[in-house]
């Protein structure tokens, strides 16, 4: 793991991989600058799965602890 661009901020190897990637880094860069464009292509995103039919429903459950 490397220090991320913050301070306290560790990245895993899939952080690095989304920064080092050539054809991601232009979304990870904008993302980076702009949250609110993140949060809303994610809603819009996840949005178009629930529509799909896609379901977050593992077999042993979901614990709130």
């Amino acid at each position: 793991m490397r220090k991320g661009p913050q301070e306290g901020l560790l990245w895993l190897p899939t952080d690095e991989a989304l920064h080092d990637d050539p054809e991601f880094r232009k979304y990870f860069e904008r993302y980076a600058a702009d949250q609110a464009s993140f949060f809303a292509d994610y809603s819009a995103a996840h949005v178009q799965l629930s529509e799909l039919g896609s379901k977050f429903d593992p077999p042993e459950g979901i614990a709130l602890s």
